[in-house]
């Protein structure tokens, strides 16, 4: 079984980068958090183009940067077409401190794609279906045909087995499915208990599957928080049981520390003067899937008061709005800007301790490719 990474989806490409530049230019308020952690070093730049939303892996070995989005970020409030996404990637061994090109996949990558990895296989999204990519052999395999409305799902993997999630369900929709690699088929998951749901993701646990979601409700309309709801499915029994609400409105996805799933998303909302909640709802918090408990994070920064904005999740550690959270203290260390590093970080993915990050924005270039890096850094977490 493997833990997986929340990405942002293929349409929130450019806003992403944009939300990050703004993240950083917020990044130089005080903040009485623990300073930085570690200590960055530049490693030599990838041999592609500079990019975007490229797919992050980490395979034990190599980090792997497939596919993602090249040409010119979009100016704020523009109206630009889709982004212009590959099909080619590379793989970075810390350990030698040198890259190789992979080979090109069959079809283009989908930026931002959700991902998980067996073994040394990373299983992704194309344009149409999934595809996987093992670094050992350095070839890619196209697989059967999902559902067409399963394409760009939110992907787990348990028991060497794919498990696709749609980030919205709709009324009356067919159930979830799960791919076997193995015997290259596709098969219906149980129907779950959440019903008509939005921003739905899976994670795996030993526990079982673990479905987060929010009711779907008409807008305007709702007479409280969407809070984040949850239920487990046994794969032994391939029942599900419902867990109890939360009391968390959800942000940038959870990861799987080993011991409990974290959303290390900060702030919260309090629903505004007309339709005010009465508090302030948290975006981030805990999940003991075992004991069906939420919990709240412990003393979280305040948002836009940390420092360089990657984002990568991983197990333990996770790098989310210029802060490394690590859940083994649980600590948070304001993660510093690399020398000569863009403004807006890049692509990033946790290889152990160690964060690896490629390129990055800096719009004061202008919104052309220029903008556009591919330099990249590692910084390792004591630990």
């Amino acid at each position: 079984m493997a833990s997986t990474e929340r990405r942002a989806g293929i349409g929130t490409t450019y806003a992403v980068v944009l939300s990050l530049l703004v993240t950083g230019c917020a990044s130089t308020q005080a903040s009485s958090h623990r300073p930085g952690v570690g200590t960055w070093r530049e490693i030599p730049a990838s041999p592609l183009t500079a990019r975007i939303g490229a797919v992050t892996a980490w395979t034990g070995k190599e980090a792997l940067f497939l596919g993602g989005a090249i040409g010119a970020p979009c100016p704020p409030n523009a109206d630009c077409a889709g982004p212009d996404e590959t099909a080619d990637g590379a793989a970075f061994d810390p350990a030698q401190g040198t890259w190789r090109r992979t080979a090109t996949a069959p079809a283009t990558v989908r930026a931002y794609s959700s991902r998980v990895v067996i073994g040394d296989e990373v299983f992704l999204w194309g344009p149409h279906r999934l595809m996987s990519y093992n670094a050992s052999s350095d070839a890619w395999t196209v697989h059967p045909a999902s559902r067409p409305d399963l394409v760009g799902a939110d992907l787990a993997t348990i028991d060497a087995r794919v498990v696709g999630v749609r980030g919205e369900r709709p009324p009356g929709a067919a159930p979830d499915q799960i791919y076997d690699p193995a015997t290259r088929t596709w098969l219906l998951l149980p129907q779950d208990l959440l019903g008509a749901s939005f921003d739905r993701s899976v994670t795996a646990t030993p526990l079982g599957l673990v479905l987060t979601g929010k009711t779907l409700v008409p807008q305007p309309g709702s007479d409280g928080p969407a809070v984040v709801r949850a239920e487990v499915l046994n794969m032994a029994t391939m029942v599900w049981r419902q867990l109890p609400d939360s009391d968390q409105l959800g942000g940038s996805g959870w990861a799987w520390t080993g011991t409990r799933m974290i959303d290390p998303s900060l702030g919260g909302e309090d629903g505004g003067e007309v339709n005010g909640y009465g508090r302030t709802v948290p975006h981030g918090g805990t999940l003991d899937p075992a004991a069906g408990k939420w919990g709240r994070l412990t003393d979280p920064p305040a948002q836009f008061t940390g420092g360089w904005p990657a984002f990568a999740l991983g197990g333990s550690l996770s790098a989310t709005q210029g802060w490394i959270y690590d859940d083994s203290g649980p600590t948070w260390s304001k993660l510093s800007r690399p020398a000569a590093a863009p403004p807006a970080a890049g692509d990033a993915v946790w290889a152990g301790r160690r964060l690896i990050v490629v390129g990055g924005t800096d719009t004061s270039k202008g919104y052309t490719s220029a903008a556009l890096s591919k330099r990249a850094w590692m910084l390792t977490v004591p630990g």
